[in-house]
C-alpha cells in the first residue's frame, strides 16, 4: 500500500503568488486542498482539490474551521 500524503490547505490558492507555493509542496509530495473567492483561476489546475470560499467579508462564510489531526479534532475560531 503506498504512503498517505500530508494535506496541506492553501487559502487564496488562485493568487499567482500561491503558484510557486503550490507547485513546491507537490514537488515534495504534499496533497494540495486550495480555496479562492473565485473558481476559475490557475489554482483550479494545480491542486488536487479546489474550492471556491467566500471573502472574508461576506456574511456566508465560515465562522468556525474544523480540522484533524492524528485522530485529534482541533477547532479554529476566527475573531472579526
Amino acid at each position: 500500500m503506498g504512503r498517505v500524503k500530508t494535506k496541506v490547505l492553501i487559502s487564496a490558492a488562485g493568487t499567482l503568488a500561491s503558484v510557486s507555493y503550490i507547485n513546491h509542496l507537490k514537488s515534495k509530495g504534499y496533497y494540495i486542498i486550495g480555496i479562492n473567492s473565485e473558481y476559475e483561476t490557475i489554482g483550479k489546475f494545480l491542486c488536487d482539490e479546489y474550492y471556491e470560499s467566500p471573502l472574508v467579508t461576506d456574511k456566508k462564510r465560515l465562522k468556525n474551521i474544523y480540522c484533524s489531526h492524528q485522530n485529534q479534532i482541533f477547532h479554529l475560531e476566527k475573531k472579526f
